[in-house]
């Protein structure tokens, strides 16, 4: 089950929404902008879908694979959008973090 920590707004800008903590039982998994997730895939491969980059321009969430299994972290790009130019990115590696960016149409790694 998600676990979410929320933030408070600090010096009135909203940079991050949550810290969420995700495992197999929460996969596919509906990322929203802001938020730091980490994902523990021992149990097997996590889907996170991205939200829309298209009206997000600037908007950053970050992805972190937490265990050292052999499972990977599967991010899907909202429907035809693109993540580096490829419709998926994937974190294999305990500890590797990504930082996402929306460009306004699709996202880059940042």
């Amino acid at each position: 089950m998600a676990v979410k920590t929320y933030l408070n707004n600090v010096d009135n800008v909203d940079l991050l929404v949550a810290f969420v903590k995700i495992d197999f039982s929460d996969s596919p998994y509906t990322a929203v902008w802001g938020e730091d997730i980490s994902a523990d895939c021992t149990n097997g491969e996590i889907v996170i879908n991205l939200p829309t980059a298209v009206g997000n321009a600037g908007k950053n969430l970050w992805v972190t694979k937490s265990d050292a299994s052999g499972n990977r972290i599967d991010s899907d790009g909202n429907t035809t959008e693109t993540i580096n130019d490829e419709l998926n990115m994937y974190i294999n590696q305990r500890y590797v973090s990504r930082t996402l960016r929306s460009d306004g149409t699709n996202v880059v790694i940042r």
